[in-house]
């Protein structure tokens, strides 16, 4: 169960959230990106750089100045960014070795239970109000529910999942807070990211519009025929590479039908400046 649960936080925390239909992609929000802007003047800092010791980020998260905190480990993630992980009663913390700042926890021996008293409603109260505890002016901020579900991992138990996003015009700035509720309501994981966001503008490009270019970008990069269905979903989001950007992230599913008689498809995610209505990216999906 250890093993499990270190293997899904570690993938949890170096996580945006982007999905591939028919294709099964997925995207985490990248922890280690830099949303620092070279124009402060351009920028509103919602979460101001604080320097401190990984023990007093932890102390002070757990509400314990005297809490035993043990180090662990350093290591160094996919993106080069350098962490630290410790312990404290019964739980592993993840800090930024740069910040001193808390990306993610995680319990060390979870409780084993596939059901329990909590429904999925009880299980949102219980996280909402650990967020609200524990993320800074969550209350304040215009964090909503992007996520949430039931992670079965057969008889190992299960967990109920939540992930709030912080938003602005319906913009999710890269901002967010998740974690995983044992049906016994304890929180089993937790993982977050909180670093400045852009002053971002409203959408000019309509969602419809959009997609239309999406659909045809894809049509004229495959050069596929005799297509039977389309399907999409799309959201407004601050592009990773760029945080100034704002782009419609199109997620494209397209069926068509091959010369022999049966049906294949083409997608992918498709990046369209919500501003100017260009395509600026776009991550095939087979």
């Amino acid at each position: 169960m250890k093993n499990i649960l270190l293997t899904v936080f570690s993938i949890i925390i170096v996580f945006t959230l982007v999905f591939c239909m028919g294709c099964s992609t997925t995207k985490v929000p990248d922890p280690s990106q830099d949303l620092s802007s070279p124009d402060p003047g351009g920028w509103k800092n919602t979460a101001p750089a604080i320097l401190q010791t990984p023990e007093k980020s932890i102390r002070t998260f757990l509400g314990d100045p005297d809490a035993p905190v043990i180090f662990e480990r350093n290591f160094t993630n996919s993106r080069g960014i350098d962490l630290g992980v410790y312990q404290a009663y019964g739980e592993r913390f993840t800090v930024d070795a740069m910040t001193g700042s808390i990306i993610g926890i995680s319990v060390i021996s979870p409780d084993v239970k596939k059901t329990g008293p909590l429904s999925k409603d009880q299980a949102e109260a219980v996280a909402l109000d650990y967020a609200m505890r524990h993320y800074p002016d969550f209350s304040s901020r215009n964090m909503q529910l992007a996520e949430s579900g039931l992670i079965d991992h057969g008889d190992m138990g299960a967990e109920y999942s939540f992930l709030w996003s912080e938003q602005k015009s319906g913009i999710n700035l890269g901002n967010y807070v998740g974690m995983s509720v044992d049906p016994n309501g304890k929180i089993m994981n937790y993982h977050e990211i909180n670093k400045p966001v852009p002053a971002v503008r409203p959408a000019e490009v309509s969602k419809m519009a959009a997609n239309a270019t999406a659909v045809d970008h894809v049509i004229s990069r495959t050069k596929i025929r005799n297509i039977t269905a389309i399907e999409s979903g799309s959201r407004l989001s601050v592009i990773d590479s760029n945080p100034a950007t704002v782009a419609w992230i199109v997620d494209l599913e397209i069926r068509f039908l091959l010369p022999n008689g049966l049906e294949d498809h083409r997608g992918g995610n498709v990046y369209v400046d919500a501003m100017k209505g260009n395509v600026i990216n776009y991550e095939p999906c087979m």
